[in-house]
C-alpha cells in the first residue's frame, strides 16, 4: 500500500466476526493492535502481502516480484520528495524462515509480535535502497 493509504479495517473487522470465534477475534485484535505499533510514523510503503506458491519457491520469483515492488517504492518516492534519500518500506514476515529472504533485500527485523497462541510475527523496516 503506498503512504497514505490506509486498510479498510471495516471490512477486515467484519470478515474476523463472520470467520472465526469471539475468543480468537480477541487475539487476533491484540495482535493487530501490536503490529500497529511498529508501523513508522512518517510515509512509508506498507507491503502488506507478499508471497510466491510453494510449488513456484527457490526459482528467482520473490527476488524479482520484491526488486520490482522496491522500485516502484523507490521511484514514487523520489518524485513526492527528491530530496530525501530514505525509501521507506515496511512489511510483516509471519515465517521466520523467511526472514534472510527480506534481509537480502535491505530489510531488518524491528521487532517481534506474538499473542497467546498466536504465531509470531516479525515486522520488518527498510530504510533506505
Amino acid at each position: 500500500m503506498p503512504p497514505q493509504s490506509k486498510p479498510d479495517n471495516d471490512t477486515i473487522g467484519a470478515y474476523l466476526q463472520q470467520t472465526i470465534s469471539q475468543q480468537q477475534q480477541e487475539e487476533v485484535l491484540a495482535v493487530f493492535e501490536k503490529m500497529v505499533s511498529y508501523h513508522p510514523e512518517e510515509p512509508h510503503w506498507y507491503l502488506a502481502m507478499f508471497g510466491v506458491e510453494p510449488t513456484q519457491q527457490k526459482k528467482g520469483y520473490g527476488s524479482a516480484l520484491m526488486k520490482h515492488t522496491l522500485a516502484m517504492c523507490d521511484r514514487r518516492r523520489r518524485q513526492a520528495s527528491p530530496d530525501r534519500e530514505g525509501k521507506i518500506a515496511y512489511l510483516e514476515s509471519s515465517s521466520l524462515k523467511s526472514i534472510p529472504f527480506y534481509e537480502k533485500h535491505g530489510f531488518r527485523v524491528i521487532g517481534e509480535v506474538q499473542v497467546g497462541e498466536s504465531p509470531t510475527i516479525f515486522p520488518m523496516l527498510r530504510d533506505q535502497s
